[in-house]
């Protein structure tokens, strides 16, 4: 849910035209079996965020160690870990979120509805809902999204559209279906509101049956803080009031890599694993750096530029490996700029046949200085500040309530 409710658009409400229970079925309350006081004993969510930017947005993560081995050069070691375009799925949604009664104690979520009767048919009937409930909040300063709990504390104004389809009798229990569920916000009253206005939601109520409470299921959909759908249920979008912000600040790490993927469980430290790091079993090392940065470094040479040793076609790294392996036979004793020797990064032992060298069954560790370094080994990476996405929401919820007895 949103922390301010908008009010939907007097226009559309005014073509509106709700009913009352059948004919056939009424008694001296307008409104039905919806009209009382309700706890919240069941509650699911499904959030669903896209990016809403100009131009793409990068997350990136850093080496543990860039700035004590690279120095100014650390920002060699920088990988996009993300990045989102416009109308890019956000980076750990949809995610839904579901509790019952149990889930809902635990997290410490209570909700009461109270829904007051119509004074006639058509007519808005007062409804309030306090307690405590779940939302998605995000700290902009550090940028950090985080799921937490929140006061509740709306009051507003129902409509609703009783049927009766199919049989009208369950077991000897009159189960209505309330067809159309709609709310809007009451003009005349001030203050924060949570819940989005909406006119196309859907309930039913469950009769108790040997006195079992009744059962209320309300389903609908949390749009207002879509910049493309607000105007199904507001009149006027404000960007510093409706937009959502969101922020990557840790991903998914798998249990068996230890590499960032994307499935696992969230962490800020983790491996870097990508197809184009094959010859380093895919894996992100000491090794791989210092051949990938010095492709770089080498095809910007104007002494000796790297060129397409290997006929591809293209200049890359496999054409560093041939450089280096040439380098190697002649004896240059050539090194990479971060000084990693030649003859460590590429085994020439067979002239015809340059074998990369694999570092990844280690784990970098430079406490023995340039001895350990030697032996390379996967870099750990570090997700130290998050990154902030405008995102357009939109928030399916699912809640039943148990009747308070009277």
């Amino acid at each position: 849910m949103k922390s301010k409710l908008m009010k939907m658009s007097s226009i559309f409400l005014a073509g509106v035209l709700m009913f009352s229970a059948c004919e056939d079925d009424k008694t001296d309350s307008v409104n039905g079996d919806i009209v009382g006081t309700w706890k919240l004993i069941d509650l699911s969510g499904t959030y669903t965020r896209t990016v809403d930017t100009d131009e793409p947005i990068s997350h990136f993560g850093q080496w543990n160690y860039a700035e004590a081995i690279l120095g100014a050069q650390a920002s060699l070691a920088l990988v996009p870990f993300v990045t989102h375009n416009n109308g890019d799925v956000m980076t750990g949604f949809p995610v839904t979120s579901s509790n019952g009664a149990d889930g809902l104690a635990a997290a410490g979520i209570n909700m009461t509805l109270t829904t007051q009767d119509a004074t006639s048919d058509g007519e808005g009937a007062t409804y309030t809902l306090t307690g405590k409930y779940p939302t998605i909040r995000t700290d902009l300063d550090a940028c950090r999204t985080a799921a937490t709990v929140a006061d509740i504390e709306d009051q507003g104004k129902y409509w609703v559209d009783w049927g009766y389809p199919g049989d009208k009798y369950n077991s000897g229990a009159l189960v209505p279906n309330l067809e159309n569920f709609m709310i809007q916000r009451d003009p005349a009253i001030t203050g924060s509101q949570v819940l989005p206005p909406f006119h196309d939601g859907s309930a039913s109520v469950a009769l108790g049956v040997n006195g079992a409470p009744d059962v209320a299921t309300l389903t609908f959909l949390d749009r207002d803080s879509h910049s493309d759908r607000y105007a199904e249920v507001m009149s006027t979008w404000s960007e510093a009031d409706d937009r959502v912000v969101s922020a990557v600040f840790e991903l998914p790490v798998d249990p068996n890599t230890g590499a960032f993927s994307t499935e696992g469980t969230p962490a800020a430290e983790g491996y870097v694993m990508n197809a184009q790091f094959q010859p380093w079993t895919f894996f992100w090392t000491w090794y791989a750096m210092n051949v990938v940065v010095q492709t770089q470094f080498q095809a910007a040479d104007v002494k000796n530029p790297l060129t397409d040793l290997d006929g591809d076609g293209t200049i890359g790294v496999s054409d560093m490996v041939v450089f280096m392996h040439m380098d190697n036979l002649a004896g240059g004793g050539g090194a990479t700029a971060l000084g990693m020797p030649f003859a460590v990064l590429v085994d020439s032992s067979d002239p015809a046949m340059p074998v990369i060298a694999n570092d990844s069954q280690r784990i970098f560790d430079p406490s023995g200085g340039a001895a350990t370094m030697a032996t390379g080994g996967k870099l750990t990476y570090v997700i130290g500040e998050g990154t902030c996405f405008n995102v357009d929401e939109t928030i399916q919820f699912n809640a039943k309530f148990e009747r308070i007895a009277e």
